[in-house]
């Protein structure tokens, strides 16, 4: 009987602390995740790419909901990556058209399908969606820049701070993330033939950004030369 005891007594804290573990905390989560059917093929070469405005968002992490941040914040960020990915997709031999922008200097029609589309991006960012509602605006998009592709940007930034205790191999529900998310849409037939999708448990920080743009396109560059 004592022996039993003793078991359960060195037993018992351990299960009590996994137990909270799982409740508390989960496995540190991949620097690349590969979420898109298209994300196993490799950087498509020798055709050109317009850019359109990368779509910023910005949620509490505890709640989910958007957070009220500085408007020229988010801009300044949305220029800064698009002009990482720029540099990427140049790099890989792509020609690429576009600041990426809609502003006063943006041609009438374009700039309509370029608000468009942007007000559809939840469609336009994602390879499992159904574009026939987009591809008449891919089509315009093609016929007003002569492009062959669309690249499409998100960046979703989670702010709030970590809660609960953290043990060693995991990472704390609570922490800020960021998450890069790129895309690349065929003008003529509405659909993704490329895209990738970077994860960072850090801050929003320029420098951060730019490092999970540098992982993405590595990523593609490294499937590229092994197949």
């Amino acid at each position: 009987m004592h022996r039993t005891s003793s078991h359960l007594g060195i037993h018992i804290p351990v299960v009590f602390i996994l137990l909270t573990c799982q409740l508390t905390c989960h496995s540190a989560p991949k620097v690349v995740t590969e979420s898109s059917p298209v994300s196993s093929r490799p950087l498509p070469s020798a055709q050109s790419v317009y850019m359109l405005p990368a779509y910023v968002i910005v949620e509490d992490v505890h709640t989910g909901e958007a957070v009220a941040a500085h408007e020229a914040e988010n801009v300044s960020k949305a220029a800064m990556l698009n002009s990482a990915v720029v540099r990427q997709l140049r790099a890989g031999g792509l020609t690429v058209i576009g600041e990426g922008r809609i502003d006063d200097s943006t041609p009438g029609e374009l700039g309509e399908v370029l608000a468009q589309l942007q007000a559809k991006h939840k469609i336009v960012a994602s390879a499992y969606r159904d574009q026939s509602e987009t591809r008449p605006l891919f089509l315009r998009l093609r016929g007003l820049t002569g492009a062959d592709l669309a690249c499409v940007i998100t960046l979703r930034i989670k702010e709030g701070s970590s809660t609960g205790v953290t043990l060693p191999g995991y990472v704390r529900e609570g922490s800020a993330s960021v998450e890069v998310r790129a895309a690349l849409v065929s003008l003529v037939e509405g659909k993704h033939i490329w895209g990738r999708d970077v994860f960072s448990r850090r801050a929003a920080s320029d420098a951060t950004v730019a490092e999970c743009v540098e992982k993405m396109f590595r990523s593609s560059s490294s499937q590229g030369k092994s197949q």
